[in-house]
């Protein structure tokens, strides 16, 4: 991808189907395989799409899920951490500051996420409750902000507008 075609797209929904290629062909799903490994990775690629690709699993997580299952479901500090500096890169500022506070308290109760009975000791846990208000506020930021879309991914855009180097390389 090249900063000339990015540019050249002016269809949103269609520069975001270039993006989303653009990683699938960047970072083949082997790699997702070993988080370590797919952590290396993602430091290799230009920073927006670091940045997009360390922040689809939390769209995904808070779609379908919540903070507690994202953090049972991608049991890794490290993804986590690459995840947070991505929201703020990519300018989604509110989700940042929910997302940081909501790994705090996954790494008080890091053991249970990690747990393989996680789903049946999760709900009414310490963690549970302690969560529970961050995906409210997530749920309803989005909501605001995109009616039932996901928060996420709507950042992917603009991003690459207004920084076409830094998803490019």
């Amino acid at each position: 991808m090249t900063r000339e075609a990015l540019e050249a797209v002016a269809d949103d929904g269609d520069l975001l189907d270039l993006l989303a290629r653009e990683l699938s062909q960047r970072i083949p799903p082997t790699l997702r395989q070993d988080t370590d490994e797919f952590i290396d990775h993602l430091r290799t690629l230009p920073v927006g799409l670091r940045a997009m690709a360390a922040s689809y699993d939390l769209d995904v997580s808070m779609t379908l899920d919540d903070f507690g299952y994202h953090f049972a479901n991608h049991h890794h500090r490290g993804l986590a951490e690459e995840t947070l500096l991505a929201l703020r890169e990519l300018g989604a500022t509110w989700e940042a500051e929910i997302f940081e506070v909501a790994l705090f308290h996954a790494v008080q109760h890091w053991t249970l996420l990690g747990q393989g009975d996680f789903s049946s000791v999760y709900y009414g846990s310490a963690l549970h409750e302690a969560l529970k208000p961050l995906d409210d506020q997530f749920l309803n930021l989005s909501r605001a902000q995109c009616g039932d879309s996901s928060t996420i991914l709507t950042y992917w855009v603009p991003y690459a507008r207004r920084h076409p180097d830094r998803v490019c390389g």
